[in-house]
């Protein structure tokens, strides 16, 4: 099953938001942020009580990209969390189920 959420990133600039879908498959997570300029493609896994998630981006820059969620499941309505975008780059996000 699929799992949506709306997610807002706070950043410098002020407030985006972006889709995120998520999916749990034999104990590891997978899913996309769609955001306007694109898609990133997310894998992880829940490491103790938060969802750790990573991929790579090539926008505006290739960099990589780390959210971690805090929650240790995927049946949430709404959470808070980290984005981390390359190695100095820390943006607090929030979501909610759409």
């Amino acid at each position: 099953m699929k799992n949506m959420w709306k997610v807002t990133v706070t950043n410098p600039l002020g407030q985006e938001v972006y889709d995120l879908i998520l999916e749990e498959k034999d104990g590891l997570i997978e899913g996309i942020i769609q955001e306007p300029r694109g898609m990133i493609s997310l894998s992880g896994k829940i490491i103790n009580d938060s969802i750790v998630l990573s991929g790579d981006t090539e926008f505006p820059m290739k960099t990589s990209v780390e959210l971690i969620i805090n929650s240790n499941n995927l049946n949430i309505s709404n959470f808070e969390g980290l984005v981390s975008v390359g190695p100095y780059v820390k943006m607090s996000l929030s979501g909610a189920r759409s």
